[in-house]
């Protein structure tokens, strides 16, 4: 199998057992309110021009950005207008495939071969701390990661504004 080809299987299996891990999940409520809805409410807010606040899950009103500090909400919020209340979950599931991209990438960077380099990816795919996260909910913290490959390899290769971006 030619190493494209190798890629894209690899990256076509794994993205499909994370959309079936996240996707069906949400579709049948299985997905936990706190966290995925709290942040859909409040990417909702964001789009509106109006800061949510933490009513919706305590007894004092306070500034949403007070308690679950969240800028990542605000760069996602017009894509509500396109995928509603499936927005944090695409955008998770897409950033997991970036990443694993990622760490192809940053493999190739430091030397390895691309069968170690596809081997890596794979491994990325199958980590049950990925898998955990989108099973259930939203977190900013695996979409921020999944950035972290393509900041080493920036950085490998001396690509400053790249890395900066």
């Amino acid at each position: 199998m030619t190493s494209k080809r190798a890629t894209w299987v690899v990256l076509g299996i794994g993205a499909l057992l994370h959309a079936l891990v996240a996707f069906p999940n949400h579709y049948l409520f299985r997905t936990y309110a706190l966290d995925l809805g709290l942040y859909t409410h409040t990417a909702w807010h964001y789009l509106h021009g109006t800061i949510h606040d933490s009513t919706l899950f305590q007894a004092v009103a306070a500034p949403m950005l007070a308690d679950h500090f969240d800028l990542l909400l605000v760069l996602f919020s017009p894509l509500l207008l396109i995928f509603g209340t499936w927005t944090l979950p695409l955008v998770q599931w897409i950033s997991i495939i970036a990443g694993a991209l990622g760490v192809r990438a940053f493999l190739l960077t430091c030397g390895s071969s691309e069968r170690l380099a596809v081997s890596g990816m794979a491994i990325f795919l199958c980590f049950f701390g990925v898998f955990a996260a989108s099973a259930f909910d939203y977190h900013s913290n695996v979409v921020a990661t999944m950035a972290l490959p393509w900041l080493l390899t920036a950085l490998m290769l001396g690509r400053k504004r790249s890395a900066i971006l």
